[in-house]
């Protein structure tokens, strides 16, 4: 009776290697999908950093772009010199014409 194996321990011994298989299998399977998510989201990850890079590049050129009202308060002023020196060189004119 001990030459014969126990069939139930190779029995056991059967379903263990089957579940270890199929265990291996799923494991795989999690692995490769986790790699492939990792991976897409690098490359996600990557194209919005370029975006976000580009985007605080047109924000710097506009900032530096923006018309201030100090500007504004310059061209005024600069309006009103011109203005003063025409109106003065009228001035002159007619009263050269006069005498």
């Amino acid at each position: 009776m001990t030459d014969q194996p126990d069939t139930n321990n190779l029995s056991a011994r059967t379903i263990e290697r089957h579940f270890q298989s199929i265990a291996l299998m799923v494991l795989t399977g999690v692995t490769a999908w986790f790699g492939l998510t990792v991976q897409d989201s690098t490359v996600k990850l990557a194209t919005l950093t370029e975006r976000l890079s580009g985007l605080e590049r047109q924000i710097s050129d506009s900032r530096e772009q923006v018309y201030t009202s100090r500007d504004a308060q310059k061209d005024l002023e600069l309006r009103d010199s011109v203005m003063q020196n025409l109106a003065a060189r009228v001035l002159a004119l007619e009263s050269a014409k006069r005498k």
